[in-house]
């Protein structure tokens, strides 16, 4: 399946692959922090740090945006990726700072 957005993603799906992975959606929708943005990326539902906050982007790749969590529908069932930048905390600390730093100055901006 090639989809460009979310919606169409889902309408893709049968009715059950949709109605599972839009329950998941929306449970990550509510409890990601602030900062994070969601697309499609890989052929699945990601949601990942935007250029903005880390330019360098997923592998050092400024055209990528660093991936952080992924929803997928495959052949064998429904898969969610953890990405967690590769369990290197300083880059989860520079994102989180970064994100701060724009909360900041949309505040005062």
């Amino acid at each position: 399946m090639t989809a460009s957005t979310v919606a169409q993603y889902l309408a893709a799906l049968p009715a059950d692959r949709r109605a599972a992975l839009s329950a998941v959606r929306k449970v990550i929708n509510e409890n990601l922090p602030d900062g994070y943005e969601e697309g499609m990326q890989f052929g699945m539902i990601g949601w990942y740090v935007p250029l903005s906050v880390y330019p360098a982007g997923y592998g050092e790749n400024p055209k990528v945006p660093l991936s952080f969590v992924a929803l997928a529908s495959q052949k064998s069932g429904m898969v969610l990726h953890f990405l967690c930048f590769y369990g290197q905390s300083h880059s989860l600390n520079l994102v989180h700072q970064r994100i701060q730093e724009e909360r900041q100055e949309a505040r005062h901006g």
